[in-house]
């Protein structure tokens, strides 16, 4: 008799997109809004070293483009949480606080490392803070994005050994 097949994918797709949209949300909610560092286009549209009244336009110009930031982070949280509802509803779906954890941080590392290469590095939109040494910033936050993906990878790989190979249906 064959043992019945056991998914874990549905709860890593899950919580890699709550991963996803929570980083992106925590990235505008601390560096954005409370520290006012990390505004989404101050590379072209810059809030300071500019008169007053191009302040006020390139305030509006960030503010709408990082609440649209927020509006994608908030909705491929909830996609994420739509995944996760329906892996629940299956019946062959492992549950795991480690997979969905594990899954969660490669989510969150992975999409804080990647808007930092793209958005301070290739394409200049910003960096995550304006000041001397921008560049020291940017590089720490690449860094601890990467050791964050890395410490959900090592937790998936510890819970599910075949995690990354063609066996980890």
């Amino acid at each position: 008799m064959k043992e019945p097949t056991v998914r874990y994918r549905p709860v890593i797709v899950a919580g890699f997109l709550i991963g996803t949209g929570l980083s992106a949300l925590a990235d505008s909610i601390v560096l954005e809004r409370i520290l006012q560092w990390h505004a989404p286009l101050s590379g072209a549209f810059p809030l300071s070293g500019v008169p007053p009244e191009t302040i006020v336009t390139n305030a509006r110009i960030n503010a709408f483009w990082g609440g649209v930031f927020q509006l994608a982070a908030w909705l491929v949280t909830v996609l994420g949480v739509g995944f996760l509802w329906h892996a629940g509803l299956e019946r062959d779906v492992a549950w795991s606080t480690r997979t969905i954890g594990g899954a969660a941080l490669v989510g969150w590392g992975f999409t804080a490392f990647t808007e930092g290469v793209v958005a301070h590095h290739v394409l200049g939109l910003h960096h995550v803070h304006e000041a001397a040494g921008s560049a020291v910033w940017d590089v720490g936050y690449l860094l601890i994005a990467a050791a964050i993906a890395l410490a959900g990878w090592k937790v998936l790989r510890r819970e599910l050994p075949h995690f990354g190979t063609r066996a980890s249906g």
